[in-house]
């Protein structure tokens, strides 16, 4: 499934991790004539969950990836905080009937943007890597 696939008379929020590609869905589908907000902030609240009253869409994306890259943007001290937003499993739990999209198959739509890229962002290495799916496999 892809957002051109959603019925454009429903409204929609966004509620997927910060640097999963929020901000850009949320472009995307708005240029496309969708109905849609982004609440990436209530991803893992269960009281905002309950009471969203518009269609749940759920942003993910490589794991690891997301947790770099959230270490790198907001400059977190400690791995576990950065791997917090990367358990997806349990955010996704929390809503009824979500629609799931992949950042990086969104990525392969043309004319998909690319907003809050982090340039500064180094690559990751293969010890930080098994480092980040060390933590996130706790």
């Amino acid at each position: 499934m892809i957002p051109s696939d959603l019925d454009k008379s429903k409204q929609y929020s966004i509620v997927g991790s910060p640097k999963c590609g929020t901000s850009s869905l949320g472009e995307y589908m708005r240029r496309n004539g969708y109905d849609v907000v982004e609440e990436e902030l209530n991803f893992m609240d269960k009281e905002y969950a309950e009471k969203l009253d518009r269609i749940p869409i759920i942003i993910t994306r490589d794991p690891v990836e997301r947790a770099w890259s959230d270490m790198s943007f907001f400059k977190r001290d400690t791995l576990e905080k950065a791997c917090e937003w990367s358990r997806y499993d349990e955010g996704i739990k929390l809503y009824n009937n979500p629609i799931v999209f992949k950042l990086e198959e969104l990525l392969k739509l043309k004319g998909f943007p690319h907003h809050n890229e982090n340039i500064t962002k180094t690559s990751l290495d293969m010890s930080t890597r098994k480092l980040i799916e060390m933590e996130l496999s706790k």
